[in-house]
């Protein structure tokens, strides 16, 4: 990020740079649209005037005016690549220059692109994983209550197995004192 905000630094000096008066000129234009139009004007009367490249360099900054409504990347790029191409202007580096920038610019751009769509695909499975969260707690809950309920079920029918074993010893006590009895009366009856 600290690459991009030197780019654009670099860009703000160089377009003020081109806040001065226009070649010929007695006043200022303060309307963009118009510095374009007399830059281009210039620039088709007077192509191989020496501040022609002046001009073209002016007029690819104006261009390059983010917050104006001239900007134009493309044609910004196209005053930058006849400077480039001419040798020796003295603005050929500076345009070579700017257009090194303006390419890491949109690398920048590009990367910072699939970085932020990266991050909402991210986002987009954070919440998937989000909702699955909620939907296992909910199932965690669900197994819970009925792990509760059996529990309480198995509890209930530990007490009642006690309370048959209980019944049941008592019972078979009972048998034993009946089958005691029994048998002493047999030994009654048969005497």
């Amino acid at each position: 990020m600290d690459r991009m905000r030197l780019i654009i630094v670099v860009i703000s000096a160089s377009l003020a740079a081109c806040s001065v008066l226009p070649p010929g000129s007695e006043a200022p234009i303060a309307d963009d649209i118009a510095l374009v139009g007399f830059y281009e004007d210039f620039l088709e009367q007077h192509p191989f005037d020496g501040k022609s490249d002046l001009v073209c360099f002016r007029l690819a900054m104006l261009h390059l005016k983010p917050d104006s409504i001239a900007f134009d990347l493309g044609k910004a790029r196209t005053r930058l690549w006849q400077l480039a191409a001419r040798s020796g202007s003295p603005y050929n580096e500076a345009a070579e220059r700017v257009l090194a920038l303006l390419a890491e610019l949109e690398r920048l751009r590009g990367e910072t692109a699939l970085k932020a769509r990266s991050i909402e695909l991210l986002a987009e499975d954070a919440a998937r994983l989000g909702e699955a969260a909620v939907a296992a707690e909910s199932r965690v809950a669900e197994k819970s209550d009925s792990i509760n309920q059996l529990e309480q079920e198995l509890e209930s029918l530990r007490r009642r197995l006690g309370r048959l074993s209980a019944e049941s010893s008592s019972q078979k006590k009972q048998i034993e004192s009946l089958t005691k009895e029994l048998q002493a009366l047999k030994q009654i009856d048969v005497q």
